[in-house]
């Protein structure tokens, strides 16, 4: 007669736990790996994301301007610019770790909580007999999410072509 068992060994049991921890960690880790991934992404995203609304916004705005207060002296820079547009002024600067534009007294942040701007300097450039041709606007944005290889950075440099009506 056979006799009949119900169970597991020892053995067996410990087979199982072992394949289950090898399981439990290989997932941990692809877990682990995912967030890491979703970190570097968020920063990238967002300091590329902020960068370019800020360019395209003073590309916007200076274009449009009746006319821009800079210093100046051709070449010589400064971290204020203030435009006029529509008989209304718009001062652009940092504040804090923001860029912002007052307008009418009312400060408004252009980038996003995720970044700072930091580095804000803008340029007067033109022709040698003074008058006001472009201006170069240079900052730098970064994220302020934590990620392993730490925060994303990304300067801005670039040159705004005013209209042939704006001066």
């Amino acid at each position: 007669m056979k006799k009949l068992t119900l169970g597991f060994t020892l053995t067996e049991m410990m087979v199982y736990i072992g394949l289950f921890s090898i399981f439990l960690l290989v997932l941990t880790e692809i877990f682990v790996s995912i967030l890491d991934v979703q970190k570097e992404s968020e920063a990238l995203s967002s300091v590329e994301q902020d960068s370019r609304f800020i360019v395209a916004r003073l590309i916007y705005d200076i274009q449009r301007a009746h006319s821009i207060d800079l210093p100046s002296t051709l070449g010589s820079q400064g971290s204020t610019l203030s435009l006029t547009i529509n008989s209304t002024t718009n001062t652009y600067a940092l504040n804090g770790d923001n860029i912002a534009v007052t307008i009418g007294g009312t400060a408004t942040q252009f980038n996003s909580f995720d970044t700072t701007v930091s580095n804000l300097l803008f340029q007067h450039l033109g022709n040698p007999g003074g008058k006001l041709d472009s201006v170069e606007v240079s900052f730098t944005v970064t994220s302020r999410t934590v990620r392993p290889s730490g925060p994303e950075i990304k300067n801005v440099d670039t040159v705004i072509n005013l209209r042939p009506n704006s001066s």
